[in-house]
């Protein structure tokens, strides 16, 4: 018995060694590929999570189990109707003339999608989504890559990770890989938003770099993409400024950016797929 411990973990070692030791390319396809195979599991959780929520009408009586499912069919259509209401707000978010006035905006086709995961060790990091390399039939003319913004009707969301055929991880913008250009709203000037997965006082944070400190930045002040990193259509909205003080380290402002939507209520995304 013994023995067949010592085997068993000198097998695992051998495979994390191995896994460690891969370049970057082919850890990207391992990763995948745990995606690809972990996917039933995230698909099975999230049915069981959403039987869960609903009534156990088994054990209720025949008057009382028609009002209960009456009550589902209103549910139904309520989150029908709001789930358009989503989708019309997210289209008129990408309006660029009721944002910075940009003109020329393309037209990007965006692709509902809903979150079955959060990993635990990296809450604020990411999110995992139904959506995959499948897709790519219903896109026409795009395709489903690593790489791709998601926003919500709110604000930006943060892009496309690691992709497999049914599922995909989303690097939200508090993670130190998630970065692109922005504006700020009222003085114009532009920098770079970077994650840094930190929480303080219960609300989640990032940070606009490249700011000079005489720059006149408004606490409250809104924060919006500029299309300048080639990730991020313009005038979509990132957050706004919860705090701006010039950095002892160098020529420009420390500013803390609030997101402009609630990272702890992530359900219903949309990604922007690029057109060829």
């Amino acid at each position: 018995m013994r023995f067949k411990n010592f085997l068993i973990f000198a097998v695992i070692a051998i495979f994390i060694g191995y896994c460690l030791t891969r370049s970057s390319e082919e850890h990207l396809r391992f990763r995948s590929l745990m995606l690809q195979t972990l996917s039933p599991v995230f698909f099975a959780v999230d049915r069981l999570i959403a039987l869960s929520e609903n009534v156990d009408v088994s054990l209720q009586t025949p008057a009382s189990a028609q009002a209960a499912f009456d009550k589902l069919i209103d549910e139904n259509q309520i989150l029908s109707t709001e789930r358009e209401k989503m989708l019309l707000m997210a289209k008129e978010n990408l309006d660029l003339r009721k944002k910075l006035s940009f003109r020329g905006a393309p037209q990007f086709h965006l692709l509902g999608c809903h979150v079955i995961g959060r990993d635990p060790a990296s809450w604020w990091n990411s999110v995992y989504v139904n959506r995959g390399t499948q897709d790519h039939h219903s896109l026409e003319k795009a395709i489903f890559r690593q790489g791709l913004p998601v926003i919500s009707p709110y604000g930006v969301v943060g892009i496309t990770g690691v992709v497999s055929e049914k599922m995909s991880e989303v690097i939200l913008i508090l993670n130190e890989n998630c970065q692109f250009a922005a504006q700020l709203e009222e003085c114009r000037e532009q920098g770079i938003i970077q994650g840094e997965g930190s929480v303080r006082e219960g609300t989640p944070q990032t940070r606009m770099r490249y700011i000079p400190k005489e720059t006149p930045v408004k606490i409250g002040e809104n924060i919006f993409t500029n299309g300048l990193d080639g990730i991020f259509p313009p005038g979509l909205l990132v957050g706004k400024v919860i705090d701006a003080r010039p950095s002892i380290k160098d020529s420009y402002l420390e500013i803390t950016v609030e997101p402009a939507f609630n990272l702890t209520q992530l359900t219903e995304l949309f990604i922007i797929v690029d057109e060829l």
